[in-house]
């Protein structure tokens, strides 16, 4: 499992982009919903896009941790990517300056893609989309079409590998940065809001 590391205070801050997992061994077949079927192949092609950067790719599996540790890890991270699905919730934990690619089944979410359907639908693609503008966050889709909510997705390794390195480009490549979030400031900001 990843595990974040405090790498001191001065120490240069980590730079890696996080590709979430979806594929939990345990899941039924009904939660198999929106994994990748080439997911070990993806992996690869968006790790070989961000090296040229100085990112490292790491996996995220939220199953397998707790939301604390979830939290510290995406709270760091320049990059975000997934399959459309709770896991990118996560977003709301990225500090500014990144980013979010959504892999995004088109049936999925049909009702958001049509204009005049859904909550603000003509505002952008899905809920995510919205998290991301209100944080000022930067917001990427890679659209798969013809998938199905149900359904495991393959995806153009090419064509992902390509958008990673565009969203590298446009943050300044090499240069690319985030202010990691703080974690205890976050806890002390999230229990004091549970308290009111």
């Amino acid at each position: 499992p990843a595990a974040a590391v405090d790498e001191g205070e001065g120490a240069a801050a980590p730079r890696y982009a996080l590709l979430l997992d979806r594929g939990d061994r345990h899941a039924t077949t009904e939660r198999r919903a929106r994994t990748l079927t080439n997911a070990a192949q993806a992996r690869d092609a968006i790790a070989a896009a961000l090296r040229p950067f100085g990112i490292e790719l790491r996996v995220l599996r939220a199953a397998e941790l707790a939301l604390s540790a979830q939290i510290e890890l995406v709270g760091s991270a320049l990059l975000l990517v997934g399959v459309h699905g709770a896991g990118l919730a996560n977003g709301l934990f990225l500090p500014h300056e990144a980013a979010l690619l959504e892999i995004l089944p088109r049936h999925a979410v049909n009702n958001q893609l049509q204009p005049g359907c859904g909550l603000l639908a003509q505002c952008g693609f899905t809920q995510f989309w919205h998290v991301t503008a209100s944080l000022k966050l930067r917001y990427y889709a890679l659209v798969l079409h013809g998938y199905a909510w149900w359904d495991a997705v393959h995806i153009n390794t090419r064509g992902a590998a390509a958008i990673v390195r565009r969203i590298c480009r446009e943050h300044g490549g090499a240069k690319w940065r985030v202010q990691p979030v703080n974690i205890r400031a976050e806890k002390a900001r999230l229990s004091k809001e549970q308290l009111s």
